[in-house]
């Protein structure tokens, strides 16, 4: 099992922590390329698409913090991005019917 990677950020000002989830073992330079595009994103906010972070407002912010939780926030991609949960999952899964 892979460890969990986290990288301390600043996105708009904030502190945030990301977690980078490495591609599978043994895949294919698509797949690889479509992490490695994840994580710079997750990383710098921005990502090559256009698309960007979406920070939750200030009072989920403070709700989150009373519950000693991070607050959850949101990047908002290009429907054709190769790095949308949807098109990596989708990439992910043919190449394991592939291989199986």
């Amino acid at each position: 099992m892979t460890p969990l990677i986290f990288v301390e950020t600043t996105i708009d000002g904030m502190k945030a922590l990301v977690e980078i989830v490495p591609p599978p073992d043994g895949a294919p330079p698509a797949i690889i390329d479509a992490f490695t595009r994840r994580a710079q994103a997750n990383i710098h906010g921005r990502c090559a698409c256009g698309g960007s972070v979406q920070l939750p407002n200030r009072a989920a912010r403070r709700a989150a913090q009373r519950k000693h939780q991070p607050a959850p926030a949101r990047f908002e991609h290009e429907p054709n991005c190769n790095v949308t949960d949807e098109n990596i999952i989708a990439a992910v899964a043919a190449w394991k019917e592939k291989t199986a």
